[in-house]
């Protein structure tokens, strides 16, 4: 059951547990995908690469 724990969940409930991973990371200093494959949120594993660590603004490879 906890691998499946974000799955059918809306998006802001994902995206708060990504800020949360990067809150945590910050404050904790351990890699977010360690933390994460604890609780098999596998969403996050493939989600958290993709997104931009610098608050979502791109500030290269932009065409």
């Amino acid at each position: 059951m906890a691998g499946s724990v974000l799955f059918g969940q809306p998006e802001e409930v994902i995206a708060e547990n990504i800020e949360l991973c990067y809150a945590i990371n910050a404050r904790e200093g351990f890699l977010c995908f360690g933390n994460l494959r604890k609780t098999g949120s596998l969403i996050l594993h493939f989600l958290l690469p993709l997104i931009p660590k610098n608050g979502g603004r791109q500030t290269e490879n932009v065409k």
